[in-house]
């Protein structure tokens, strides 16, 4: 070999990295330019509040896939944790579609042992005092919440009698762990995308459907800021609206009712018998009266009202009856 060839191999090895570097970069420009262009924001990524970068979600992952090229490939173990409860530890393999060959590799868990899957939440009519109350929720034993007659119920929190109906779902958001992060991997997105919402304990924690852990004092209107850039900051969460004060368990309970033709509507203290009024007479609850109709009949009659307030404590006060008009 002459010195010539010697001194244009590593001209040549420069050259060819400097070219892969080039290349390289040119990638990342386009997969970027695809996700600003083809994900869709609360849809194939979200912003959630205490996460420093947006979230990918399972239907962005699966459109990474389509554009790179590649399928993803599941190997599930399953553990059993006794009493129903399994652990599933997930292994996405990202395979070409062109070659055939793995590409890329994302491990994650998932168990119904997690807070969301293991408990569930009862009503109750055993009220908590205020600071007991504080205590349970602080410790994620209870919580109040709104029930179908627009009333707060106290909320206990049980163990989830029957895990085996959750089984299937855990299995799959083991899968969907796995996937996200093997996507992230394979077209270096860490930079642009949070970990999985699940990796985060405080947030995950926070179950954003129609529970509601504090009674708001009014409707919050919050204008979204639109997204400028995918590596934007979120800045600072909100402020949570102020708690209201706990409802008062001190003083005499009372219940009045007023008769209007065949029809009599109750109201007043009927948190402790609104079961009895609904399931015993089909009552119905007025959201603008703040009441209860039911027939009038059932007033008077055995096991109605009055033997109902007797049994729960409650002063029925002197009826009174509208006049006709």
């Amino acid at each position: 070999m002459g010195s010539t060839e010697i001194a244009a191999k590593p001209e040549h090895e420069e050259m060819q990295l400097e070219s892969s570097i080039r290349q390289t970069i040119a990638d990342i420009d386009r997969i970027r330019a695809f996700i600003k262009e083809g994900l869709k924001e609360g849809f194939d990524h979200a912003k959630i509040k205490g996460t420093p970068r947006p979230t990918l979600l399972q239907p962005g992952a699966e459109k990474v896939c389509l554009y790179l090229g590649v399928r993803p490939h599941y190997e599930i173990k399953t553990c059993d944790l006794g009493n129903g409860h399994v652990e599933y530890e997930v292994t996405c393999v990202l395979i070409s579609r062109k070659t055939g060959e793995p590409v890329s590799e994302g491990v994650a868990s998932a168990s119904t042992m997690e807070s969301k899957h293991r408990y569930r939440y009862i009503p109750t009519t055993d009220r908590p005092e205020e600071d007991e109350g504080k205590i349970l929720k602080a410790k994620g034993l209870g919580k109040y919440q709104k029930d179908y007659h627009d009333q707060w119920v106290w909320m206990e929190r049980i163990e989830n009698p029957n895990p085996w109906d959750v089984r299937h779902t855990v299995k799959l958001m083991g899968c969907k762990r796995a996937n996200v992060k093997a996507v992230r991997t394979l077209a270096a997105l860490s930079e642009i995308f949070a970990q999985d919402l699940e990796d985060f304990p405080s947030v995950a924690a926070v179950e954003p459907s129609e529970d509601v852990a504090e009674a708001p004092q009014g409707r919050v209107i919050r204008e979204e800021v639109p997204d400028t850039h995918l590596t934007e900051a979120i800045g600072e969460p909100p402020q949570a609206a102020a708690k209201p004060p706990e409802p008062k368990r001190n003083g005499k309970k009372t219940v009045t009712v007023r008769f209007e033709g065949n029809f009599a509507f109750i109201s007043g203290d009927t948190y402790d018998i609104k079961r009895q009024i609904s399931q015993g007479m089909s009552g119905k609850w007025q959201k603008e009266s703040k009441e209860w109709k039911v027939a009038s009949v059932w007033v008077s009659c055995q096991g109605g009202l009055e033997e109902v307030c007797q049994e729960n404590r409650i002063e029925l006060v002197e009826q009174q009856e509208t006049p006709a008009s």
